[in-house]
């Protein structure tokens, strides 16, 4: 049962209920690696690079807008944002991977696939095939078994080709969620929002926001425990106090934070 400070908050406009808890955790974060970076590369030209992962609904784009605010109209940094939207394949593109492979509902749409690089797959590293069929197998899983374990592993493969990515951060954020389903809950909250602003026929459903993250939520099963647990630089402890965690709640507040 929602507490009586979830229920007014989910009530409130979306706006209202952006309260940012986490640039101020985070920018002093991103300063310290920075000056780090510089002592130990003196002379480098390479842009210092940030990747910063959280489920849909967390609230990213709020944050990575405050980042670049702050890190650029007050410390003076010139920082680009780059988001994982803009990677994804073409329309055309996509229609032609989904042809290919009509029966794997993974990639029948776009999703799977400072600079502040920000993205809700960022980071995600592929598992071992058998790390993989274990999540599948798993009777807790909520969304895996919608899938064959042919069509999750084609989709492990296919993110291998994000790891050059991955191994250029310098840094990286993870805004986790103490429960993974909040992000329905974020989801109809937007639509409700949507609906409010423009109508009904501008919204998705609640059925049709269940499907909507349905599709995405096998990759957060198969990928988040990897965040949490080994984090994104490999080797596995290999940059050491590089990597800041932050949990939030049901509204989205900072309720832990942990720099490994």
């Amino acid at each position: 049962m929602a507490t009586a400070t979830a229920m007014a908050a989910t009530d409130a406009p979306l706006q209202s209920r952006s309260v940012d808890d986490k640039s101020p955790i985070c920018v002093p974060f991103i300063l310290s690696r920075v000056e780090a970076y510089r002592k130990e590369h003196p002379n480098s030209v390479r842009p210092f690079i940030i990747g910063l992962n959280g489920v849909q609904g967390v609230g990213k784009t709020t944050l990575v807008r405050a980042l670049a605010d702050a890190l650029q109209g007050r410390e003076g940094l010139q920082t680009l944002v780059v988001s994982i939207d803009d990677f994804y394949l073409t329309h055309a593109d996509q229609l032609a991977l989904a042809a290919a492979h009509p029966d794997n509902a993974l990639v029948q749409y776009r999703g799977e696939p400072v600079v502040i690089l920000e993205g809700w797959l960022t980071g995600f590293r592929p598992l071992a095939p058998s790390a993989v069929e274990a999540k599948w197998r798993s009777p807790t899983s909520r969304t895996l078994h919608n899938h064959t374990l042919a069509h999750l592993l084609f989709i492990n493969e296919q993110l291998a080709r994000y790891d050059p990515v991955t191994d250029l951060f310098d840094a990286f954020i993870h805004i986790d969620a103490e429960d993974l389903s909040f992000v329905y809950d974020w989801r109809r909250q937007q639509e409700a929002q949507l609906r409010r602003e423009r109508g009904e026929e501008n919204a998705m459903s609640d059925d049709e926001v269940v499907r909507f993250v349905d599709a995405y939520y096998p990759a957060y099963e198969l990928y988040v425990d990897g965040l949490r647990e080994e984090g994104v630089f490999r080797p596995v402890g290999s940059r050491k106090g590089c990597s800041l965690r932050l949990v939030v709640d049901q509204v989205r507040s900072v309720v832990d934070r942990v720099v490994v």
